[in-house]
């Protein structure tokens, strides 16, 4: 059974249900009929809470081996462009 506790008319649910219902919900592949249907959970509070558990989940994006070198090489690359225009800019200063 779950603790539903009525604040300013609105009912606030666990954090473990509304895990739980996110997760039946996934690996069950339920609709949000279905959903309202077998948990009480309206369509846009499910959507709301997957939102939320789907944030916190998010992996943050570690670098790789593969994107420093590809980060190095357009670092040098940019740095050669910028000497090759500096350089160019002197010459037709000084002309």
């Amino acid at each position: 059974m779950v603790v539903k506790r009525k604040k300013a008319g609105r009912t606030s649910y666990p954090f473990a249900f509304k895990q739980k219902v996110i997760e039946t919900a996934a690996r069950e592949r339920l609709t949000a009929p279905q959903v309202k249907k077998r948990f009480g959970v309206d369509a846009p509070t499910f959507y709301r809470w997957k939102g939320a558990l789907d944030a916190r989940r998010a992996p943050t994006a570690a670098p790789t081996n593969g994107s420093l070198e590809l980060a190095r090489a357009l670092e040098n690359s940019m740095r050669t462009q910028c000497q090759r225009v500096l350089l160019e800019m002197l010459r037709t200063q000084n002309r």
